[in-house]
C-alpha cells in the first residue's frame, strides 16, 4: 500500500467486490502498509473472507514473509 492516498466510496465498494472473491481462496492476508489507518482498516475486510488477516507495518516485511509461509 505505499503511496496509497485512498478512495472515494464507489471505488472503495467496487475494490471490495472485486478482492472478496479471490480472498476465499486464501487461508491468510498480509497487508503491509505504512499508516495507522491501513491498520485499523484491516479488520472491516473481514466479513468479506474466511482467510485470517493480519497488517504489517513497511519496515516488519521479513516478519510478514514468514508469517504467510506459516
Amino acid at each position: 500500500m505505499d503511496d496509497f492516498e485512498g478512495w472515494n466510496v464507489q471505488e472503495f465498494w467496487e475494490d471490495l467486490k472485486m478482492d472478496s472473491k479471490p480472498a476465499n481462496d486464501h487461508e491468510g492476508i498480509a497487508i503491509v502498509g505504512k499508516s495507522n489507518w491501513q491498520d485499523w482498516i484491516t479488520p472491516l475486510m473481514k466479513p468479506f473472507t474466511s482467510a485470517e488477516i493480519k497488517f504489517f507495518k513497511s519496515k516488519e516485511k521479513e516478519h510478514t514473509k514468514i508469517w504467510i509461509r506459516a
